[in-house]
Order: structure tokens, then sequence, then C-alpha cells
């Protein structure tokens, strides 16, 4: 229960924060605003850091890390966040279609919103930016697509 909570939580900061950056990008913030959105970033980041490691609590870590599992530990968690990130969202789009999104699209959905949010809490760099985003628009384009073909069960 506690779980979907969060699920529900990441889902609704990721909305914001998507909101806010396209305020942000079509240049109706202010810069009080924008001070504020950055102290937001921050909030929010040591927001999520705590709940992750709070969820991780008495699961085993073993106490020799090498380089090898250091790195499938970290690729571990991003696959971890991207699957309770889909899930949050297809939790959501199933509530707004009546259950015809495909869990199927939990994974692609998740990555997605990952990549969107790091999008999101580091869109400082410009050039990076503008690439991201084409990659972003065109993945959740598809996406948009395959939701709709599967809600009209094509």
């Amino acid at each position: 229960m506690i779980e979907k909570l969060l699920i529900d939580s990441h889902c609704r900061i990721a909305i914001i924060l998507i909101c806010i950056e396209l305020l942000r990008l079509t240049g109706h913030l202010t810069k009080e605003v924008e001070m504020r959105y950055s102290t937001l970033i921050g909030i929010l980041a040591c927001v999520v850091i705590v709940l992750c490691t709070a969820l991780s609590v008495g699961q085993e870590v073993p106490l020799e890390l090498d380089k090898e599992s250091a790195a499938e530990l970290a690729l571990t968690y991003v696959d971890s966040l991207a699957t309770y990130l889909g899930q949050g969202v297809v939790y959501i789009l199933n509530l707004i279609t009546g259950d015809r999104v495909s869990e199927e699209l939990e994974a692609p959905i998740g990555y997605l919103t990952f990549i969107t949010l790091v999008l999101v809490l580091f869109g400082l760099i410009d050039f990076a930016r503008k690439i991201i985003w084409i990659g972003i628009i065109v993945g959740w384009g598809l996406l948009i697509v395959r939701i709709i073909l599967d809600a009209l069960g094509a």
C-alpha cells in the first residue's frame, strides 16, 4: 500500500515538474519563479532520495563492491525506478481509459518517464536538452499512438 502511494506521489511530482519545465521553456516564468523552481527541484530530489533509501532498507547488499557489481546495482536501481514509474503512469492511464492500456507498456512508459524526469532535472544544458527533447517527443508520440490503438481495441 505504501509503495502504491509513493508511486502516485512520484507521478504527481513528475507531472508538476513537466508543467513547470514547459512554462519555463515557453518563457512564462519570471526570475523569481525560476528561483523557486530551482529550490523545488532540490527539495524534490532530496525527498526522492530519502524515499528510495527508505524503501531499500532491509535489502541485502554485498559488503564488498567491485566495479561490475556497482554498475549492476546502479542499472538495477534505474530499472526498478523505471518499472515503478511505468506502473504509476499506466495506473493513471487505466483510471482515465477504463483499463484499456496494456500492462506491456509499463517498461517503455517507465523509461520514457525516467528520461523525461532526467531532462527536467538536468535541463540546464541547452544543446543536450534539444537533442533529448526530440527523443522524448518521438517516444511519447509513439506511445500515445499505441495507447490509442489499445483503447480502440485494434
